[in-house]
């Protein structure tokens, strides 16, 4: 009921519209649905048997990504856009604001630019977001699920068999082909890898970053946290917390480049 009731404040009757479709999605009465969600352009496509159901509440239910940032964002790196939910999201609160969207699973990002494709705004890019330019390997279940992350590519041997390989890009390189002297947003959901992120070359652009908004994941990597705080306490930032998300303000005008 109370699931219910979040949907029903959110978005008046269309909550419980909401509510029904991903309820008879999650319980596999059909493979996939379109769910039509007040602010965004058009229907959002959803899987069953896979996080997107977790996702959806995350993003629309909860509203984890209703933060009072006390500026309008005019730029958003998205890292680990899944399916797009966080940056529909964002684009439906700020319209005017250019969300480029990282996804490096294949079947993911097959569906970020599906869900994407009537807002202009958005920039899908299947990479990972990583503190250098190489190569990773995707890893994860075969089935069609959102719980996949990326390592540090090992011998040939090693990853025969693996699901596939992505080329990373780092947040400088993306503000760089985008033309952005400065990010207002860096959200990264990376699934661990925000370990890797975090070690080396972060001064290329978190003294340019507003705000950091991060999940952590030390259960399935250990020392993500230990990485992300010996980093940050070389900046001026405050912590807040909202949801599963950890979020770093910039006390000082982000430089430009």
């Amino acid at each position: 009921m109370r699931k219910i009731l979040q949907y029903l404040e959110n978005y008046g009757f269309s909550g419980l519209i909401i509510y029904l479709k991903l309820i008879s999605c999650k319980h596999g009465l059909v493979k996939r649905t379109k769910i039509k969600v007040p602010k965004i352009k058009k229907p959002i496509l959803v899987r069953n048997s896979t996080s997107d159901y977790p996702i959806f509440n995350q993003v629309f239910r909860d509203l984890e990504y209703d933060i009072n940032f006390g500026f309008e964002p005019k730029s958003i790196i998205d890292a680990g856009a899944n399916i797009g939910l966080t940056a529909l999201y964002f684009s439906g609160e700020y319209p005017n604001c250019k969300i480029i969207s990282i996804e490096p699973e294949a079947l993911n990002f097959d569906m970020l630019v599906e869900n994407t494709k009537a807002n202009s705004n958005i920039i899908p890019v299947k990479k990972a977001l990583s503190n250098r330019i190489e190569t990773l390997s995707v890893i994860g279940s075969d089935r069609e699920t959102s719980s996949f992350t990326t390592q540090k590519l090992e011998s040939k041997a090693a990853d025969e068999g693996r699901r596939n390989e992505v080329e990373t890009t780092t947040v400088a390189e993306l503000m760089k082909q985008n033309d952005l002297k400065s990010i207002d947003i860096v959200k990264i959901d990376i699934e661990g890898f925000e370990k890797e992120l975090f070690e080396s070359n972060y001064n290329d652009w978190i003294p340019y970053t507003k705000v950091i908004i991060i999940e952590l994941h030390d259960r399935m990597k250990k020392g993500c946290s230990k990485s992300l705080f010996e980093c940050i306490v070389n900046y001026d930032f405050e912590l807040d917390m909202r949801g599963e998300n950890l979020i770093f303000t910039n006390l000082n005008e982000p430089l430009l480049k």
